[in-house]
């Protein structure tokens, strides 16, 4: 079939895919990390001795970061902390159509009619995707605005395909919707369906509304 070569023309750009993939990353950080200061430690905030004549260090309350059981010095705010920022439509725009492009350069990309399976056993899966090299691949499937299914051939057969492929850990099922340079990374091979195809496509080539004050 005939591709965009808006989205699987691209040259290689790995400042780009850098960028997207940082971003992605820190997007995904759950940023719970807490930990005690000196108001949520327990103990004694009275002077624990006298400041002078005993021979030992100044101590003004039984909490301090280097006593035992005392505050954290310089930890993580409790109530966590927030890693995303934002990046350029734009640029993730380009990150996803470059690794596309990328994968269909190396002559790992494929484009399948659908992602189908006959039995939901993920053994029968395994020995078929080794037998055709995509032991380590990703499968991007059609996806629409219903809930994925509407571009999808046979919808119960791509249910037996995904309940079989959750099994496989090298082997990830994605709606288009869902299609991320991070993932498309991590893996070797990457097939499409035709529907998924046409989502990217649109997806990737459709003029972004700009604000009306720009």
């Amino acid at each position: 079939m005939t591709l965009d070569a808006r989205v699987f023309g691209l040259p290689l750009r790995l400042d780009v895919l850098q960028t997207v993939v940082k971003w992605q990353l820190a997007c995904r950080r759950a940023g719970t990390g807490s930990s005690k200061r000196i108001g949520a430690v327990s103990g004694s905030g009275k002077k624990m001795r006298p400041q002078k004549g005993t021979g030992q260090a100044r101590a003004g309350h039984k909490r301090p970061p280097h006593w035992r059981g005392g505050a954290k010095a310089h930890g993580p705010v409790t109530g966590g902390r927030d890693w995303s920022y934002k990046l350029n439509k734009r640029e993730r725009r380009l990150g996803l159509a470059t690794a596309l492009s990328q994968k269909l350069m190396e002559g790992n990309l494929s484009i399948v009619d659908e992602a189908s399976a006959s039995s939901h056993r993920t053994a029968a899966l395994a020995k078929k995707l080794e037998d055709q090299g995509l032991s380590d691949a990703l499968f991007i499937v059609g996806s629409d605005k219903n809930g994925g299914k509407g571009s999808i051939i046979d919808p119960e057969g791509f249910r037996r395909f995904s309940i079989a492929a959750n099994n496989l850990p090298l082997v990830h099922v994605l709606p288009s919707i869902g299609a991320n340079v991070y993932d498309l990374l991590r893996r070797e091979k990457v097939v499409l369906t035709l529907g998924a195809v046409s989502d990217l496509q649109q997806r990737l080539t459709t003029p972004i509304r700009r604000k009306y004050w720009e």
